[in-house]
């Protein structure tokens, strides 16, 4: 879970550090920002589907909870094994239209 977190987390930074801070005040270069936040960011300035940064959401909360050692259900955790794949590429290649 955590390996599946931190994939989404920097797949979100590589593409939006370089769009986003220089842009927005609240994400300023070198400070820390919450994954969260910029997938709200995301939600309210981007053109990425909603269903996809939703489900992405939905896959980190569970990923988080997971982490912090709070118990899962078998349908969360499949649910995260069979979306991980296909949320990855298609949020990759909606970043790649975007922002490329």
């Amino acid at each position: 879970m955590f390996k599946i977190r931190l994939a989404f987390e920097r797949l979100i930074l590589e593409f939006t550090e370089a769009k986003v801070a220089p842009f927005d005040v609240p994400f300023r270069p070198n400070v820390p920002k919450p994954l969260g936040a910029m997938l709200s960011y995301l939600k309210g300035t981007s053109s990425i589907p909603s269903n996809i940064l939703n489900s992405v959401s939905e896959i980190i909360s569970i990923c988080n909870y997971a982490i912090h050692e709070h118990e899962v259900s078998n349908k969360q955790l499949n649910f995260v094994r069979k979306s991980y794949p296909y949320l990855y590429k298609a949020l990759e290649n909606e970043f790649r239209e975007e922002y490329l």
